[in-house]
């Protein structure tokens, strides 16, 4: 297993996959074991990184939690980040994680590219919940199925670190009664503020007016709720919720727009991908264009409605001094959530090359079919691609849902 020190204290931490940081923010009273069905989401497009602050699940146990206990673990979470030096990292903190996510943006934006802050309270405890919070926790602990969440989480001593927690809540609530050290209109980094309107701790309009006074704050802030599902919104509606945030990742990393008007401009970059001008126009006015943007274009690609939910990635090409750098598979992913709801496959037709192929495949695509002597039928000119002469288009398809 895998630690970082806090305090002449280990905190356990695993990782998942390779891709772009992504860190997961357990709640009050939970570990990162509560990620255990949402985070294969997420492990297509991120190398996830799942933290234990102290006195949870396979962290080492403290006497005490500080009182300021979201600032406290969001200084755990900027150790993990300079000891494992990682770089910059995407953060989604799920209710008491949420907190934690936007400290650690609050105090070290240096080290955060976005926060997703999923089912939280706001700036200040809320007062319904929290001024009982020591007769609820206990409570709880005679509730079986509250019971086997706790010891889901932290094993043996759950008990424990329930009560470790319900003592920094209520001192937090009594002696300080505010989550952030700094205003939230110091953020520097995008935010999406997430819920649930059937949450079942607040009232249904709870989050949508809390996040918009939050949001009339956050510089660079927007919100999604759901319509169905209970607390936290990131595990009731898991799938769609890693779609959501995977695209506003990607989006906000990197600029990718849409464009309506003058596809043109961007012909010499869309030949790099199909060298036959005539051949583009058949596709390009009835297409979906989209630019990625990263201190210049980088790529871009177009992308047609085949019918019966199919889309077709017609084009995807990416600027010469800009390729091998991701930029390729970072606009496809964005297209799969982008279309997901909207189409169930994507198809993408290429030669018959093992580069493209293995591009394709390494995507999430998957061989469909192939079209006999597609390229010496419609091009006026031989085509070669590594060396090989193009004769048949190769069809892979991808499932949006």
């Amino acid at each position: 297993m895998s630690y970082f020190d806090y305090h002449k204290k280990h905190c356990h931490y695993t990782s998942v996959s390779k891709g772009d940081p992504l860190l997961l923010l357990h709640g009050n009273t939970a570990s990162s074991a509560m990620f255990a069905a949402a985070v294969q989401h997420y492990t297509d497009q991120f190398e996830v990184f799942l933290i234990d602050f102290l006195e949870h699940g396979k962290s080492e146990r403290v006497e005490r939690f500080s009182a300021d206990l979201w600032y406290d673990e969001a200084i755990q979470v900027i150790a993990f980040l300079e000891q494992t030096k990682i770089g910059k990292v995407n953060i989604i903190g799920s209710s008491g994680g949420a907190l934690v996510a936007l400290n650690v943006a609050l105090e070290r934006p240096d080290l955060v590219k976005a926060v997703i802050a999923d089912s939280f309270e706001g700036e200040e405890p809320l007062e319904a919940f929290v001024k009982n919070i020591v007769q609820e926790r206990e409570l709880s602990k005679q509730d079986p199925a509250t019971v086997a969440f706790y010891q889901f989480n932290h094993g043996t001593d759950w008990g424990a670190v329930v009560d470790n927690d319900t003592r920094a809540m209520d001192e937090h609530y009594k002696t300080i009664g505010r989550f952030f050290h700094k205003p939230l209109e110091s953020l520097q980094v995008p935010v999406l503020l997430t819920g649930s309107r059937q949450d079942e701790f607040v009232a249904p309009d709870f989050y949508k007016s809390t996040f918009a006074n939050l949001l009339s704050k956050i510089p660079n802030g927007m919100m999604h709720l759901f319509e169905q599902g209970g607390h936290p919104a990131m595990l009731s509606n898991s799938k769609v919720f890693s779609e959501i945030a995977t695209k506003f990742f990607y989006t906000t990393e990197m600029n990718i727009i849409q464009l309506t008007e003058n596809k043109k401009q961007y012909l010499d970059l869309l030949l790099l991908a199909d060298e036959q001008e005539s051949m583009i126009d058949r596709y390009l006015e009835r297409g979906e264009l989209f630019v990625l943007d990263d201190n210049g274009v980088k790529a871009i690609c177009v992308v047609t409605d085949e019918g019966n939910g199919v889309c077709e990635l017609k084009n995807i090409a990416v600027a010469r001094e800009s390729q091998r750098q991701g930029y390729g598979k970072k606009l496809i992913n964005y297209l799969a959530t982008h279309y997901s709801g909207k189409y169930v496959q994507m198809i993408v037709g290429t030669g018959d090359v093992p580069s493209a192929l293995g591009f394709y495949k390494s995507c999430g695509f998957e061989y469909s079919h192939r079209i006999d002597n597609f390229f010496t039928d419609n091009y006026d000119h031989q085509i070669i691609e590594d060396g090989v002469l193009l004769k048949d288009m190769v069809y892979l398809k991808w499932q949006l849902k």
